[in-house]
């Protein structure tokens, strides 16, 4: 039978922010424990692994698999397409969702539609509309096939191999892709939930602790609530400023 599995890849000089994984989203709970309780019962999901590198700085990514009862695959290979296809072959997936620490707040609603989408349209790739979603609620599906197509693609080698669904989205043309597009009752803030720098993981923790002390739910409409006040907010600071 097809299987879809989820995986966070999980690297620790990987990212802009050194050690991003493992760094406290709230109280004592790192970014990859948040994520994995979050997404690991999706719909459509068969299972959720952790992929990261077999160098002793990410011993504590692997720890953290363990200790959630996650699968969790190390390579010694130093790229995103490389460890994606060690997870294809050791899990017989047929496709994969990819998802990075820098996205806290991937939405499991939206990647539970996205699955349904993926399989319904016969798809190779999917990702989601221009427009329609802030950074950082959302994970990309790529089936089997395309990755070992890649694989042996000759314009791919280096930065290409790290950097795989840039390639991906500059030639998906190539590729049956469907595009995902998720209704929102308001115009989806600017500003997006993706952690690419310091002040951003601040921002994230902040959120999380506003959502906590109103008894809200950490999904997309409360966050989106939220990024429309902190916008506001930041406006008057900015207007008081001048």
């Amino acid at each position: 039978m097809p299987r879809t599995i989820a995986v966070i890849h999980a690297r620790n000089h990987a990212h802009t922010l050194e050690r991003l994984a493992l760094e406290p989203l709230h109280d004592t709970t790192s970014i990859l424990e948040f994520q994995s309780r979050r997404l690991r019962n999706i719909h459509g999901i068969d299972e959720l692994v952790i992929a990261t590198s077999a160098q002793n700085t990410d011993d504590g990514i692997a720890s953290i698999a363990h200790a959630e009862g996650i699968r969790v695959f190390r390579s010694e290979d130093n790229d995103t397409l490389s460890s994606l296809l060690d997870v294809a072959d050791q899990t017989l997936a047929n496709t994969l969702i990819y998802i990075t620490p820098a996205s806290p707040f991937c939405d499991p609603d939206i990647i539970a539609q996205s699955v349904v989408e993926h399989g319904s349209n016969n798809s190779e790739f999917t990702t989601l509309s221009e427009n329609t979603l802030p950074d950082g609620f959302f994970a990309e599906l790529i089936s089997q096939p395309v990755l070992k197509q890649l694989n042996v693609d000759a314009r791919i080698a280096g930065a290409d191999r790290e950097n795989i669904f840039n390639f991906i989205r500059h030639h998906r043309d190539e590729y049956r892709t469907h595009s995902v597009s998720v209704a929102m009752s308001a115009s989806p803030p600017q500003q997006g939930v993706a952690v690419r720098r310091a002040e951003d993981l601040e921002m994230l923790r902040a959120m999380h602790a506003t959502l906590k002390e109103r008894d809200w739910p950490v999904d997309m409409l409360h966050i989106c609530k939220l990024l429309d006040e902190f916008s506001v907010l930041n406006s008057i600071i900015k207007g008081l400023a001048c």
